[in-house]
């Protein structure tokens, strides 16, 4: 009687293989969404350049920057990163806004040639009704990284 079948060596050494990754996964996870979290930032910065000066809004989309949303959460074979930011502005430069009448904004001219809102100054400016069209920085931005997120996860 002969016999028929297969044989496999080194099972062990497969499964403890498998034990490790499994203990492992979250921390290559993390690293993943944190590298896409980063690459998504500067993606989204690299839109609003032409457009928006370096403040509040620029310095907040970094990791750890002030007003900026940096939210890592893993669980049961779930991980998500929430990025962005909480400057008041934000929304406005992403979706545009509309100054529906004229209206006189205090401030005043700065070294560098801007203007700075400044309360109760009696310099300033008149803002004209007009309609201000949105910078669309974090779907662009998006948009480029799910196009590299194979690459970056295979790395």
């Amino acid at each position: 009687m002969s016999d028929s079948g297969f044989r496999i060596d080194n099972l062990d050494a497969f499964d403890a293989l498998l034990r490790n990754a499994h203990k492992d996964l979250p921390d290559v996870v993390r690293r993943v969404l944190e590298t896409l979290g980063e690459e998504l930032l500067g993606k989204a910065k690299g839109q609003m350049k032409p457009m928006v000066d370096t403040g509040a809004l620029w310095n907040s989309l970094q990791r750890g920057g002030k007003g900026g949303i940096w939210k890592y959460r893993g669980f049961a074979g779930a991980a998500t990163l929430k990025v962005g930011s909480t400057v008041k502005h934000a929304l406005y430069v992403h979706e545009g806004y509309r100054i529906k009448k004229d209206h006189w904004v205090p401030g005043v001219i700065d070294s560098s040639g801007k203007f700075r809102y400044q309360s109760g100054v009696k310099t300033g400016i008149m803002a004209k009704a007009r309609t201000f069209k949105g910078i669309p920085f974090f779907e662009v931005a998006m948009q480029d990284i799910q196009a590299m997120a194979p690459r970056i996860i295979q790395d």
